[in-house]
């Protein structure tokens, strides 16, 4: 699934908050966050064609199965969502892919429903959510790439000055074709609300694997006299050959900084440090 439905999604649940004009405080349990990784059943894989003729695709495969979060490294209550509204077993993302209107472009990479490819064998979770302020959600993608320098080369492009308005314009055009093409009625965007100019920075974050950078995304929304603000904080680390791309959404405040960094710094952990 792309970005641009994770977004989507977004958008339509904090529209959901602006009866009272804010969304209510996050919370999550207090326990010690922790879990095996292990691969759960909400996960999709997305792969590109070519890729599967390599002798490792099939060992990258399982690693980068390996490397992704689980429910199990969330506090209790919170749930996983499928990875896309088909749930397939397997290729669930390529599914996704295949139902829109048109192919979204990449920023890095070549063209598929998702936001960077770095070609190679690829796994996805599901959406990680709080039941006590559903705005607050988790996502996360491992690719194993072909070779170490290619997962290099997709970090460096990423970090080019010219990255931020890429990533504007890409969530800017996903948001418009989403919502003038929903892929259920429940899509389309709510009567009376407006988004307005979206704003793609850089943020700051610890650093992460062997290369990390992130992005926040905000997405102004109103509705008659109430704004709100969308919020996706993207997440890019490598370590070798993987990479891991990871998505925090929320409404009316940023995804809180100590959390995020938490998990950020769990799916660097879990990155294979050499080919499979």
């Amino acid at each position: 699934m792309g970005i641009s439905i994770s977004l989507c999604v977004l958008v339509l649940a904090s529209c959901g908050t602006t009866d009272q004009g804010q969304a209510d405080e996050p919370t999550t349990g207090s326990e010690q966050l922790a879990g095996p990784a292990e691969t759960s059943a909400a996960g999709s894989d997305q792969n590109a064609a070519s890729a599967e003729t390599r002798p490792d695709f099939s060992a990258d495969l399982a690693a980068a199965h390996a490397a992704l979060l689980t429910l199990t490294d969330f506090p209790t209550g919170w749930y996983e969502a499928p990875a896309d509204d088909d749930d397939d077993e397997g290729g669930g993302g390529a599914a996704a892919a295949g139902d829109t209107a048109q192919m979204e472009p990449f920023c890095v990479g070549s063209f598929d429903s998702t936001l960077v490819d770095v070609g190679d064998a690829q796994a996805t979770t599901g959406w990680f959510t709080n039941p006590d302020d559903t705005s607050l959600v988790v996502n996360e993608t491992v690719e194993i790439a072909a070779s170490v320098d290619d997962a290099v080369a997709t970090i460096n492009a990423l970090a080019a000055d010219s990255m931020a308005s890429c990533l504007q314009g890409y969530v800017r055009d996903s948001l418009t074709e989403s919502f003038e093409h929903p892929r259920t009625p429940d899509d389309s965007l709510p009567a009376g609300v407006s988004i307005g100019d979206i704003t793609v920075a850089r943020l700051e974050i610890n650093p992460a694997g062997e290369q990390s950078l992130a992005f926040r995304i905000d997405v102004p929304l109103s509705v008659a006299e109430i704004h709100l603000d969308a919020y996706v904080d993207l997440i890019f680390v490598r370590t070798a050959q993987a990479v891991a791309t990871l998505s925090f959404q929320s409404s009316a405040s940023p995804f809180p900084a100590d959390q995020l960094q938490w998990w950020v710094a769990v799916a660097a952990q879990r990155l294979p440090t050499a080919s499979a």
